[in-house]
């Protein structure tokens, strides 16, 4: 009788016959080849295969963090600046003046186009709100009724900081809260370059909307202007500042105004040379600052890219009068700067100080604007609690009349108010536009060798 198996049996004695993978065969027989191989050979293969392995890692790493950052959505949807942040030696030999243009083909009515001089007038109506070079506009003959300019200020600081002091107010006030008070016809702000180191472009530009957005709602009757960023020189003390990063935050300027209904003033294209640096004829020692000769070109655009509309404003009353930051503490004479060495002016550029003033309380010299070529010494600061009256002679403690700001009518358009004299202490403190560049601030605020 023949065996009898099993079904069981015979499917597992079919399973044993089955043959493995072949990937698992070929390793198998490259380990029985490796090891019938002499030692000194075994550790080459060893080397050998040790180093395909890491240039292949390496290889694939460099691919995946390529495909990564193209792939990220959180990247700037505006040109990335070069040198942003960091020095860049090729920053300036690689910068583009023509690769983000403004012009009324991509803007349209956004932009202000050239229009006849608009005047003095226009001037006088108008409240420029800026770092310290738009504080520097007092040094060319413009009351402190129609300048508030903070130096070293960002973007950032304008809904929080309280910064801008009037006479019979015994603490400062926030920009949107000194617009309020001074009801003007329209506004000019210039911020962004204390934001061009360490700020992406889309943090600026929600920044600088929130900071419009507080400034039209505590007072909506103003007509709103954008200005573009002051270019800088090629020669500057700080070389983290690009003009690209400019051109970018320039560009998103646009565009925020195109999306909100603002008007932007181009006025960096008067100031630039076809290079795209800021002339060096307009530009100071620093190269971040504007010389007199640079202000008078920033308001001639000003003038003749003028923007009018009907004055919707209430009847404008109880306009509080402007007046300067409280002098800062005595320092030792020797510390004190020689009033020589402002950069925001120089005899040779200076023009008549007296033009944006109101005529009949002003007459001052061409070759001195304003008195800020004697800015009070830091030796004998003026009181802040009570500052001189024009009609009262300075005190021996008190700077000598030649340092204190020629009086001027109240500036911005005041309706049916009446005009009060200006009686605010000698130029210093916050507003005042130093003899050199503005001290370091913390925060995002730009060391004093770099911003405005």
């Amino acid at each position: 009788m023949p065996n009898y198996q099993s079904p069981n049996r015979v499917r597992t004695q079919g399973a044993a016959k089955k043959k493995k993978p072949w990937i698992v065969r070929f390793f198998k027989a490259c380990g029985i080849y490796f090891n019938s191989l002499p030692k000194r050979q075994r550790t080459a293969v060893l080397a050998t295969v040790g180093i395909i392995a890491a240039i292949i890692v390496i290889t694939v790493a460099v691919l995946l963090s390529g495909v990564t950052a193209s792939d990220d959505s959180s990247l700037p949807s505006y040109p990335v600046a070069i040198g942003s942040g960091s020095v860049d030696p090729l920053a300036d030999s690689q910068y583009d003046p023509t690769g983000l243009a403004i012009t009324a083909e991509k803007f349209g009515d956004t932009l202000l186009p050239e229009t006849a001089d608009a005047g003095n007038a226009y001037i006088k109506d108008t409240l420029f709100i800026g770092d310290s070079n738009t504080a520097g506009l007092t040094y060319i003959g413009l009351s402190l009724q129609n300048v508030i300019g903070i130096p070293s200020m960002g973007i950032q600081s304008v809904q929080y900081e309280a910064c801008v002091y009037f006479v019979g107010y015994e603490n400062p006030v926030t920009i949107p809260q000194a617009v309020k008070l001074l009801q003007p016809r329209r506004i000019i702000l210039n911020f962004g370059t204390n934001n061009t180191v360490g700020t992406s472009t889309e943090a600026f530009i929600a920044t600088y909307r929130q900071a419009v957005k507080a400034i039209q709602n505590a007072y909506p009757y103003a007509d709103i202007i954008i200005n573009s960023i002051v270019p800088i020189g090629r020669n500057r003390s700080n070389k983290a500042i690009t003009m690209q990063t400019i051109d970018n935050f320039n560009y998103a300027l646009a565009t925020m105004c195109s999306e909100e209904g603002y008007m932007f003033l181009n006025s960096s294209e008067a100031l630039r040379g076809t290079d795209g640096f800021m002339k060096e004829t307009y530009v100071a020692s620093d190269g971040i600052h504007l010389m007199a000769s640079g202000y008078e070109v920033l308001l001639e655009y000003v003038r003749t890219h003028a923007y009018t509309s009907k004055d919707t404003r209430p009847t404008v009353k109880n306009v509080p009068t402007r007046r300067y930051a409280p002098a800062p503490p005595a320092q030792d004479s020797s510390s004190s700067q020689d009033s020589s060495s402002n950069s925001y002016s120089s005899s040779s550029d200076s023009s008549d100080s007296s033009t944006y003033y109101n005529s009949s309380t002003v007459s001052s010299s061409s070759s001195t604007p304003a008195s800020s070529s004697t800015p009070a010494s830091s030796s004998t600061p003026a009181s802040s609690s009570t500052p001189a009256s024009s009609s009262t002679p300075a005190s021996s403690s008190t700077p000598a009349s030649s340092t204190t700001p020629a009086s001027s009518s109240v500036s911005v358009s005041t309706g049916t108010s009446e005009s009060v004299p200006d009686t605010s202490p000698p130029p210093s403190g916050t507003e005042q536009p130093s003899t050199e560049p503005p001290a370091a601030t913390t925060g995002e605020h730009i060391d004093s060798s770099v911003g405005g």
